[in-house]
């Protein structure tokens, strides 16, 4: 289960305006970020590095002697999921779009799961839904 003290930042963080979004990344060369991104920036572990190939930027925790522990720039470094409490380093949210097939799912003529669908929460972020759509997601499915 998510720890709801980072989920509760997170969501805040997501909604405050203060993210500008991006794709592809967790965080672009401009400063744009992914949900994902939003994240690892809030979780504060590590900090933002200019990636050693490409352009963008690679969340990078160290040790105390500045030895590199993790590194990633597309989903969550392994410190992060932890601290989050999430199973996954991009996790996959199955969910029902609002309203598809409901009177027959409770009526029983359709399975629940043939009217639901799975992405993970880069693609949701990829694919153009807003960081305040992926909020409501997150809130209501992790």
């Amino acid at each position: 289960m998510m720890n709801a003290n980072i989920k509760k930042m997170w969501l805040a963080a997501l909604r405050s305006g203060q993210y500008q979004q991006g794709k592809e990344s967790l965080k672009t060369e401009e400063g744009k970020f992914c949900c994902l991104g939003v994240l690892c920036d809030i979780s504060r572990l590590g900090k933002w590095e200019d990636a050693t190939l490409g352009t963008d930027k690679w969340y990078t925790i160290r040790g105390k002697a500045g030895t590199l522990l993790e590194q990633s720039g597309t989903v969550l470094p392994e410190a992060v999921r932890r601290l989050a409490g999430l199973k996954s380093a991009n996790p996959v949210i199955v969910m029902a779009p609002p309203g598809f097939l409901a009177e027959e799912a409770r009526t029983g003529t359709i399975s629940p799961s043939t009217s639901s669908f799975s992405a993970s929460l880069a693609a949701l972020n990829d694919f153009g839904n807003s960081f305040e759509a992926i909020a409501d997601i997150i809130e209501n499915e992790l």
